[in-house]
């Protein structure tokens, strides 16, 4: 219908075509749903991180950055086939122990710029890890206000039924989603047709 996109999505194994508004449709970035995980022991392989992120989804692939020396750098690119699956690696996989060393995970720094998570942060949904001082509050999602002269993050965050605003550094915040809490369309569409492996929907198909 006109000023929708028909998009082609994948459901219980079947190929279905849904007519969607621009806004509730994201495109996928070029690098794929791709996430990076860090501070990874030497030890750990890309063999176990492909294991421990299909507990999350399908994983397309797994990449360590190597030194000169063949040593690792601590990092590793993780592909998902969903953006699903990235999200809740994104979730579940922070702080997770492989070989001794707790992992920290973010959405890679393309997926981040295609996907307009990029600074600044106001507005955004984060997750909070890495604290601390105050490690109660690791794993929670929030949403932050404002940014402070002193290069913090005002991040309101449940707590005790309620909310509570703290003060953060934002390498303790990973951006989960756009303002608003739904990622916007980065472009109008050119035609009527597009494919569901390069879409991602928002929100209901009938919105």
């Amino acid at each position: 219908s006109k000023g929708r996109w028909d998009v082609q999505v994948e459901y219980q194994c079947d190929t279905r075509s849904v007519s969607l508004k621009p806004e509730n449709i994201q495109p996928k970035p070029s690098c794929g749903w791709e996430v990076v995980a860090m501070s990874l022991s030497s030890r750990t392989t890309e063999q176990d991180l492909s294991e421990a992120f299909a507990k999350c989804g399908l994983v397309r692939s797994a990449r360590m950055p190597k030194k000169e020396d063949g040593s690792s750098k601590g990092v590793c690119v993780i592909e998902m086939a969903l953006k699903e699956g990235a999200e809740m690696a994104i979730r579940m996989m922070q702080d997770l122990l492989l070989h001794g060393k707790p992992m920290r995970v973010e959405w890679s720094t393309k997926s981040k710029h295609e996907m307009g998570l990029n600074k600044p942060l106001a507005g955004h949904t984060v997750l909070v890890t890495g604290l601390q001082s105050a490690p109660q509050h690791n794993g929670t999602v929030g949403r932050v206000l404002a940014a402070r002269p002193d290069g913090r993050c005002e991040v309101d965050l449940p707590s005790n039924g309620g909310t509570k605003m703290l003060a953060l550094k934002e390498e303790n915040l990973i951006v989960l989603c756009a303002e608003s809490g739904e990622p916007k369309a980065t472009h109008e569409p050119q035609n009527s047709a597009a494919t569901g492996h390069g879409m991602a929907a928002t929100t209901d198909p009938a919105a």
